[in-house]
Formats: C-alpha cells, structure tokens, sequence
C-alpha cells in the first residue's frame, strides 16, 4: 500500500541522514585525532630531551598526583572547545547544547585561573619554593604530556563509537502496525465523507504553517540541520 511505501521511504531518508552525520563526525574526530598524536609525539619527545639534558627528575607521590590533577582540567577543557568548534563548523550559531558547552568550558577556565591566581598551578597547594627550577620545569612538561594522553584516549573512544554508528543499520521508525486494505469494501456517506474531508485539509494545513515555521526558525539558528530537515521535508511534499 502506498502508506507503507511511504513511511518506509521516510525510514530510509532518516536512516541516510543518520548515517551521513556519522561519517562526518568520523571524518572530524580522524583530524582531530592526527592533530592530537602530533602534539602527543611532541610532548613525549620534549620530556625526552629534558631528560636527557638534565638527567634523571622525578616527581613525589603527592606532587605527580596534583600535576595529573590539573591536566585532567585541562583535557576536559580542549576536548570542549572541539565539541564547540565541531558545531561551529556545522553551521550552529546557537542552540542549548552550545550553550551549555561554552558554560562548561568558562566554569573549567575559572578554577584554572583560580589555581593560577594562588601561584600554585602545578601542584595545587603544594608550596613552590620546596621545588628547584628543573623539577617545576620537569612538572610542566609532565603536565603537558598527560594532557595530550587524555585527549588522545577520549578521542580514540569517541572515533571507534562514530564508526560504529556509521555502519549501524537500525530502523529508525518503530512500525507498530502495518496498514492493511479492507476485508470488506466500505462506502462512507456523502455527508461523512465531507466532514472527514474538510477536518483532514484544516490538519493538513495546519501542519504544513507549524513545519514551515519552524523551518524558518531553525534556518537561522542551525543552517546544517535546517538543510537536512528541510531537503527531507520537500522530498515528501
């Protein structure tokens, strides 16, 4: 039957688009991630060569936990500022999620800024002067590499669950009861008939105002979405 045609092509559309999102977060989080390992091969062969030049630098229990500490606030803020710049590219200029992206990173950028304010940035309380130069150097670059570690294992996570949302083929409607032709032939009256008529129109064209609407609205606000939605929207009408 023509419902059915039609609501499995709407299936198909949605799974299309779905799908597309994925390859393209894929495609993202793959320069993301070559991005990241060359900062991670750097940071690895800067405390190399430190190491090297001044021989063997360690950090105590207490200090090596607060460095790590502070690279955790670090980590969590790069990997928001590429979820924002992800949706920046995308075309969204606004929406809640963004929102709460950027309110996200500015709470992490104060008690960054926080701890800096006190002087103790790297080790968190712990006082400075019971540390030479070499070790709070060492601690920099300790920091910087456990940093670029963190991203780059987030990032893996978040790359292997796009490819699986790219290969995965689920229905993206739940059809819980197929339409079926009459048993027996039913000829409605006249009068019903127009009744039914004119109230399917006025939904109808109610419907149609309320998309169209929010098709403008959402043009302004998310460009990328709106041309999905939109494309979906004029293939059926």
């Amino acid at each position: 039957m023509i419902t059915n045609e039609i609501v499995a092509l709407l299936d198909r559309t949605l799974q299309r688009v779905h799908t597309t999102t994925a390859r393209r977060t894929k495609k993202f989080l793959e320069n993301q991630i070559a991005k990241c390992e060359e900062e991670l091969a750097r940071a690895e062969q800067n405390l190399i060569d430190f190491q090297k030049k001044h021989r063997a630098i360690s950090l105590k229990d207490q200090a090596r936990v607060a460095v790590e500490n502070v690279a955790q606030l670090y980590a969590q803020l790069t990997l928001l500022e590429i979820q924002v710049n992800s949706m920046l590219n995308e075309g969204v200029s606004y929406s809640p999620e963004l929102d709460q992206l950027r309110a996200q990173s500015r709470e992490i950028r104060r008690k960054i800024s926080e701890i800096e304010t006190r002087g103790d940035s790297l080790l968190l309380g712990i006082p400075l002067d019971e540390y030479p130069d070499l070790v709070m150097e060492y601690a920099r670059l300790y920091r910087d590499l456990k940093v670029q570690e963190i991203v780059y294992e987030v990032l893996k996570q978040q790359y292997e669950q796009a490819k699986i949302e790219e290969q995965r083929s689920v229905p993206a409607l739940h059809i819980i009861t197929r339409a079926e032709p009459p048993q027996k032939k039913y000829r409605p009256k006249k009068a019903l008939m127009g009744v039914v008529t004119a109230i399917s129109v006025f939904l109808l064209t109610l419907v149609w105002v309320l998309v169209e609407g929010y098709l403008q609205k959402l043009k302004s606000v998310n460009p990328e979405r709106y041309r999905q939605i939109s494309a979906l929207w004029r293939f059926g009408k």
